[in-house]
């Protein structure tokens, strides 16, 4: 027997720590290449003073946050893109040593190696640097494969390979350190070395662990050596596979277990228990380093696989079901009985847990795979299964089972449908089910007597149950008490049936009116009463004494099974399950059991507890947990950190407190909350001022793009779910007013706003001078075309041929014709002088000046000449003004350019519409040969004409648009393009004066 005082001093201070139980490698997570890591290869682990994991690797170096692996490569200041040891000394400096025999540091964000501090030039060896040692006094020893360096404050210095040899780790003595090797194991006291001899020695690239007292472990060819000052114990011996096979690295945990990296996979001792076999994690790979962090997790590194990590919480509890044997995991209910644990799955399926060996339960009817089994109960003989379709009874002694029927109106058997509890009483069953409570007697034989309903039918294998509560409404739970009344949960509320009489008792509290999920009983005679979304109420005499909700620390405020044992509650919830301690009528603080902790998943469906351990279902496996780690459990809150802040896009080289230009108000903060065990779940607080409230977010990056002047100070928080809050980050910065907000610039404002309106007043009278002086030159314009066109209409050729044609008809004594043309002559003069006069006239008399006007071109013309006037009757033409003389001139021009040239009779129409408020669409369509292609491209070259009328309209016609701020809008095409007399349609619109 082993009288180690290492070992019996680990037994006093880890008193109460459980044996390891650890989970299977399904359960671990995995980082490999695929995740971030620049290599799968890792050569060394360690954390630093805030939180983060350091990784060294073939491929460089990496930190990891629990989300983020930033990696570091020559490019960022190594020295050695393969790097082997990473190390942290008492000056906060983290230390890189390299293969190539070269060392380099980083320090407040920054990297430094031989090109910025020239004393590392001077810490170089021919082969690898192997570790880093710091002593009691601050020395720095630098071992490598061929040499020791020795760096003292900034003086570095090579003891002789015959003086300190290599392949050595560092001990610290009382009186200065000692350094062992296999070869020649040495101290150095007062600046020199001397030789010493121990019994034990450490083997070539061993495995060591230097403790905080100063101690150390090692892996020597015997076994694990315990090692305080001169003194060495074997502690843990090695047998021929274990000495025959190299171990990388020693990591000694809180929970006073051993772990030992070697190519066979990770070693796990119990140092409670040295003499027991060891377990074996990750078999058959080559592990190399390791590293409990300080939530308790354990990183493993591997040669070849990247690394894995153990969560804390898989070193207290077990998964039940194996994975890798591809089991249902989801777990319902569980129940243990004689030392043998029972659950349900899925599918009906129930299985059994005795001497670490699973084997399921079968019924004898196969449709009893229905649904999952979500209620278990026993009295110690027989147990009871229940789905949502069936209740099945089991005796445990002869493994039989047996489904649960019931009679139909008709006598017929059916199956227990809807079943939501069991409970025992009074050697009875009884099942809460849809509308009903049914009882079955619980020394059921297991056959339905022929008697009854059944009289004289053949024997059937089961248990038939007898209803005997109805209330019409759906019932979710059901308890048998001390008292000997059966308590129920309906849709209604709280029920409770004695004898015969049955009370609802939803009026004595509103609480009560809840759904109930589950009952239990305290020793008090307190009724515990799980809901189903109002926490727990404990009920006694008539009253609601006592409510338990996320408020006052339960975990979730649906309570899906409750567990009564030696005055603790246990509530299994959605979130984990709650352990409520209950002495005298008084609840103490509540435990938590979360993913946040120990668990790890939340989803708890049930949980039994009994001396030897705490079952726990949820819906990703059966969790065996041991009573002694409850006391133990730590809730850690994440490592805030507030890493860089940008101020529009770039870095800022000191993240404390700045003031900043007006123009520098775009504030981005980039900050980390570690937390190894559940990343995902950290989140932060924050607000920009005092007097604000907080804001929470999952972001680590929070962007303010455009922030008023003002002082501000950002302050920042981090947990995860059950921890408390982190201590406060917070930086303070101003951003200075731009300079015209303040009062210089606002007089100067104030005097150039003055100057400006003057000047502003000057030009708008200067512009409505010239804009008035242009209309007058406009309307004059207008005017003097106005009155050429009157002459223009009224020139000497029309005159005369009007003249012609009413001596033609006096000639041929046609006097009434004569006098008809002779009057509408005379009514034609008269227009043209009336309207010389004017400048715009209703499109009414325009129209009438136009007919009167082609009925003498017809007739000077006769059949040769038709025309036609078509106005859209939607328009007012006795409302709309148009400018004056602006259409005759465009028909005059069609009838003598188009009509007349002609050897037959051609036709002119006139068409008048309206496309918006402010226009009028004229067309003038005639059936002549055709104007020339030139006017065709570019209808104002028709201003230089011979026409005379016609360049006065268009000149007129510009100016009117102009005028008016509408755009000239003048065009002419052939009607038929393709024939020889094509026609021409002259178009344009005319400004409508209202």
């Amino acid at each position: 027997m082993i009288r180690s005082l290492f070992i019996r001093f680990l037994l006093t201070v880890a008193a109460g720590f459980p044996s390891l139980l650890y989970a299977q490698l399904v359960l671990m997570p995995h980082y490999t290449t695929k995740d971030g890591l620049p290599s799968s290869t890792i050569y060394d682990i360690t954390q630093d003073a805030d939180g983060y994991i350091w990784i060294a690797t073939e491929a460089g170096v990496s930190r990891f946050d629990g989300k983020t692996f930033r990696n570091f490569t020559l490019d960022d200041g190594l020295s050695d893109i393969e790097t082997l040891t990473i190390t942290a000394d008492s000056k906060g400096r983290l230390w890189f040593l390299g293969f190539n025999g070269t060392v380099c540091y980083w320090y407040k964000n920054k990297i430094y190696n031989s090109t910025t501090d020239t004393l590392l030039k001077k810490i170089t060896s021919l082969s690898a640097f192997l570790s880093l040692f710091e002593d009691s006094e601050n020395r720095l020893w630098f071992i490598s494969q061929n040499q020791i360096i020795l760096m003292d404050q900034n003086k570095v210095s090579y003891p002789p390979r015959e003086q300190a040899y290599p392949f050595s780790i560092m001990v610290e003595g009382k009186k200065g350190p000692y350094f062992l090797n296999n070869y020649k194991p040495y101290t150095y006291r007062n600046k020199q070395f001397f030789n010493v001899r121990f019994q034990y020695t450490c083997k070539i690239n061993g495995a060591y662990k230097t403790l905080m007292d100063g101690s150390v472990l090692f892996a020597s060819p015997d076994g694990i050596v315990h090692q305080n000052d001169t003194l060495q114990e074997l502690i843990i011996p090695f047998d021929k596979k274990l000495k025959e096979s190299p171990q990388h690295d020693i990591e000694f945990s809180a929970d006073s277990t051993l772990w030992l990296t070697t190519q066979i996979g990770l070693v796990v001792y119990d140092l409670k228990a040295v003499q027991q076999k060891p377990k074996i994690i990750l078999e058959n790979k080559t592990t190399n380093r390791l590293l409990e962090d300080r939530e308790g997790n354990l990183w493993i590194g591997t040669l070849d696989d990247g690394i894995f990590m153990l969560p804390v919480w898989a070193k207290h509890i077990r998964l039940l079901q194996d994975p890798d044997k591809h089991e249902d995991l989801q777990c319902y209910a569980v129940y243990k009985q004689n030392k043998v644990t029972y659950y349900g799955t899925t599918h009906g399926r129930v299985m059994r847990i005795e001497n670490n060996i699973t084997t399921p339960i079968l019924a004898e009817d196969d449709t009893m795979e229905v649904g999952e089994i979500h209620k278990i109960i026993g009295d110690g003989t027989n147990l009871w299964f229940a789905s949502g379709s069936k209740v099945l009874h089991y005796d445990a002694r002869s493994h039989n089972a047996h489904l649960v029927y019931s009679l139909d109106n008709f006598g017929k058997l059916k199956y227990t449908i809807g079943n939501k509890g069991l409970c025992f009483g009074n050697n009875t069953l009884f099942i809460a089910r849809n509308y009903l409570v049914s009882e079955v007697v619980a020394t059921c034989s297991g056959n339905i007597k022929k008697s009854g309903w059944l009289k004289g039918r053949k024997a059937i294998a089961g248990c038939l149950s007898k209803n005997i509560v109805d209330v019409h409404s759906r019932i979710f739970s059901a308890y048998w008490s001390k008292s000997g009344t059966l308590w129920f949960g309906a849709r209604p509320g709280l029920y409770a049936r004695k004898g015969k009489t049955v009370t609802l008792h939803a009026d004595e509290d509103e609480l009560l009116r809840s759904r109930i999920n589950t009952f239990a009983e305290t020793d008090d005679s307190t009724l515990l009463i799980g809901t189903y979304g109002h926490g727990l109420l404990f009920y006694k005499n008539g009253k609601v004494v006592q409510r338990l909700t996320k408020n006052e620390g339960l975990t979730n405020d649906i309570c899906k099974k409750i567990f009564v044992f030696k005055n603790q509650i246990y509530v299994a919830t959605p979130s984990g399950v709650s352990i409520i301690p209950y002495y005298r009528g008084k609840t103490g603080e509540i435990i938590r059991l979360n993913a946040n902790n120990i668990l790890p998943f939340n989803e708890v469906n049930d949980v039994y507890v009994d001396d030897d351990e705490i079952l726990v279902a949820t819906s990703n496996g059966l969790l065996s947990i041991q009573p002694s780690v409850i006391g133990q459990i730590k809730t850690h809150t994440p490592d805030l950190h507030l890493e860089e802040i940008f101020v529009n896009g770039e870095k800022l080289e000191k993240a404390e407190d700045f003031k900043l230009r007006y123009s520098q108000n775009s504030i981005h903060f980039r900050f980390t909350g570690i937390h190894f065990q559940l990343p995902k779940e950290v989140y932060y607080q924050y607000r920009l001022s005092t007097k604000q409230d907080w804001q929470t977010t999952r972001n680590n990056l929070l962007e303010f793009p455009f922030l008023p002047a003002g002082d501000y100070t950002f302050q920042l928080q981090t947990c995860i779910a059950g921890s408390p809050w982190s201590a406060l980050k917070s930086v303070t910065f101003t951003i200075q007013p731009p300079y015209w907000q303040t009062w210089w610039f606002y007089l100067l404002v104030a005097v150039s706003l003055i100057f400006a309106i003057a000047a502003i007043v000057r030009r708008r009278l200067h512009s409505i001078r010239q804009q008035q002086n242009e209309k007058i030159k406009l309307e004059r314009q207008i005017t003097a075309l106005e009155q050429e066109a009157l002459q223009s209409m009224m020139n000497p050729h029309f005159i005369f041929n009007v003249m012609n044609s009413i001596q033609h008809f006096i000639n041929n004594n046609d006097k009434a014709e004569a006098n008809k043309y002779l009057s509408n002559f005379a009514k034609l003069i008269r227009m043209n002088l009336a309207i010389s006069y004017k400048k715009y006239i209703p499109l009414e008399e325009e129209i009438d000046y136009l007919q009167l006007y082609l009925s003498f071109e017809k007739l000077r013309f006769g059949e040769k000449m038709h025309y036609a006037i078509e106005v859209d009757p939607a328009i007012d033409t006795h409302e709309i003004h148009i400018a004056v003389m602006m259409i005759q001139p465009f028909l005059e021009n069609a009838i003598w350019h188009g009509i007349l040239p002609l050897d037959q009779p051609g036709s002119v129409i006139l068409k008048i519409t309206r496309p918006d408020e402010s226009t009028l669409h004229i067309s003038i369509t005639d059936t002549g040969a055709g104007i020339g292609d030139e006017y065709l491209q570019d209808a104002s070259i028709l201003m230089e004409s011979k026409s005379h009328g016609i360049q006065i309209t268009i000149r007129r016609l510009a100016l009117i648009t102009r005028s008016t701020g509408h755009a000239l809008q003048l065009s002419y095409r052939h009607v038929h393009p393709s024939l020889p007399v094509k026609g021409t349609c002259v178009e344009f619109v005319l400004p409508i004066v209202v």
